[in-house]
Order: structure tokens, then sequence, then C-alpha cells
């Protein structure tokens, strides 16, 4: 059985498998890529040979080793081959039981969003996150990006006064470009647009105003696919805070923009936290907050293992967002405002 060792916190060289080579697990690599003394891919667990080539070839190509492929985590464990971490790139189906095993082995993980497909899964997770000496965090980019870090710094620090509401939208060509995908098989996927895209949209939204969903109303349609494609909520905080958001999966582009409204001004940023800009009583146009932007969510997962960071999206951010589906399915089906318990 391969050995896995336990996590570090010490800048040590992280030694990464990853779990599903698609196009978002591509995406990190370029991340990991780009600290080459801080971290390498030293295994791929991907049973398709086009996904595995792709990533492979990446690695080859910026002048490392190449990882070691296997088809499956149970060939990996066979291996020999030394991690310390795992990035877990699979369809949404599958999470579960990727991050609770590498969890059980003793490695820190970075899970692509959403966490996983139930709330019952998210629990379950929770309970193992808190006996496991591994860390887990999920790759919601807003969470992870300094942008919305210091937003949620301003608003602590009352710049914009007691948050009054807030406006969120998202949208994207999703249906054209995932029409052959497994993200329209809900079996698989376990929603469509706005658990997929739009999950950014609601975690961001939910880091702002940090305060848990008291009820919401949902309309959401499928215009013929098996899952929903655009989604409109209105709802409010257990605190009182009014929220509104728009997802639209068969538009144009992929943009976001949230405004959180206060007593004394605004801010604006987006799903992702690309950009963050403030006003306030004393200034009636947007000025840009300077802060580093662009920083991929790997290298926070990095600063996260090396103690330098608390975990910007640990576990309970994936029991939120799952109870937020549960309300918003609930919603949807029944035509009714929903409450939380």
């Amino acid at each position: 059985m391969g050995h896995l060792s336990q996590p570090t916190f010490n800048m040590k060289k992280t030694r990464t498998v990853i779990i599903g080579a698609g196009g978002i697990a591509r995406h990190h690599l370029k991340g990991i890529l780009q600290t080459p003394r801080r971290a390498s891919v030293v295994a791929l667990v991907e049973p398709h040979n086009g996904s595995a080539e792709a990533a492979i070839g990446m690695v080859v190509e910026a002048g490392r080793k190449a990882p070691i492929r296997t088809a499956s985590w149970k060939e990996f464990l066979k291996s020999d081959v030394k991690a310390d971490t795992a990035l877990i790139c699979t369809p949404h189906n599958l999470h579960y039981q990727n991050v609770r095993d590498a969890l059980k082995a003793g490695l820190d993980v970075l899970v692509e969003k959403p966490m996983v497909i139930t709330t019952g899964d998210a629990l379950r997770l929770k309970r193992l996150a808190a006996r496991s000496t591994g860390i887990l965090s999920i790759a919601f980019n807003g969470s992870h990006s300094p942008g919305i870090r210091k937003a949620r710094e301003l608003i602590a620090a009352g710049r914009i006064g007691e948050i009054i509401a807030v406006n969120a939208y998202i949208h994207q060509r999703w249906i054209k470009g995932f029409s052959d995908s497994w993200r329209l098989k809900p079996e698989i996927s376990g929603g469509g647009f706005l658990f997929d895209t739009g999950s950014h949209m609601v975690n961001t939204t939910l880091d702002l105003v940090d305060d848990d969903v008291r009820e919401m109303l949902v309309r959401w349609n499928h215009h013929g696919a098996p899952v929903e494609l655009n989604a409109a909520i209105a709802g409010s905080t257990k605190g009182g805070i009014l929220f509104t958001m728009l997802g639209v999966g068969e538009n144009i582009q992929c943009k976001s923009q949230i405004t959180v409204f206060g007593t004394r001004g605004q801010i604006q940023t987006c799903a992702w936290g690309k950009f963050l800009r403030m006003k306030t009583n004393e200034r009636n146009d947007f000025k840009d907050v300077k802060l580093k932007l662009g920083v991929p969510v790997w290298d926070t997962f990095l600063q996260t293992r090396d103690g330098k960071l608390d975990n910007p999206c640990p576990v309970d951010k994936g029991v939120r967002f799952a109870r937020f589906m549960d309300l918003a399915r609930k919603s949807a089906e029944s035509g009714e405002v929903v409450r939380a318990r």
C-alpha cells in the first residue's frame, strides 16, 4: 500500500496527488506549476486517457518530472508513491467518497466546489474532518480571494455601516458549454447552473453577509433541460439582511457582480473576488480598493497548510451551501416561501 504521510506546516515541499484531471484540475495545475519549490505533482488518478495525457503533458512541458498515473484511487494506494495533499476535481457525486478516503489516509484535501451533493454527506464529512489530522478546504474562489477577505474586513470595521441588503447576479453560456457533459445529469451533478457556476455567487454572498439564511422564495426553470438553468431568489437572513440573487445559465460570457448595501455606503465585488470597490457617504462614486488580486486558490491552500492563513473555506461552508440548496429546491418545487429550521 502507498505510504501517505501526515501534513506538515513548515514550508516543506508538498507532494500532491490529483484525483480527476479534467479542465478545472488543469486550471489548478497551472497554479501548482507556478510554485515548483513549494509543491510537486507526484501522482494523477484519472481513468480517461485524454484527460490524463493532457495533465501529464502540462507537467512535462513545465520541466517537471511526470507524475505516475493510475486509473483508480485503490490502484494509487497500492503504489509506493508518497503524498501529503490531495486535489479532488472529480464529478460532484464522487466528492464525498474521494474526500472521505483522502482524509482517512491522513492527507490534507482541497476539493472542488460544491463539497458534496447532499446535506447528509456534508454533515458526515464535518464529523470526519473534526476527527481527522488533515485539513479540508473547498475551492470556492471567492472565499480564497484576498478581495473577499478584504471586503469582510471593511464590513466588520463598519466602513459602510450596518448591512441592509445584498444584490447578486451571475450569468454564463453554461448550457451550450456543457451540452454533452455530466453536469446535465442530475444523478451525477446534483443540480444545474445554480449548483455549479452559480454556487460561487451563493457562497460569496453568504461570506459577505456572514449570517445564516432565515427564509427564501425561489423561482427557476429548466427550459427542457434535466437540470435548472435559470434561478431567481429573494430572501432574508436571521439578522434581517435582505438578499436577491439571479443566476442565468442561458446567457453570454461568464460574469458576476455582488453589491452590498450598508447604511453609510456600498461595496461591490463579484462571485470570485476578482475586483473590489467601495463608496461611502463621503464619496459619491466607487473607488477601487487596492489589494493583491489573481492569487490562485492553490496558493491560499498552501498558506493554510503552512499555518500562515486560517482556512478560508472549511467544511462548515460546504454544509452551509448544501443547506441553502435544500431550501432552494424546496421553494422552487413548492412555489412557496420556505424557512430554515
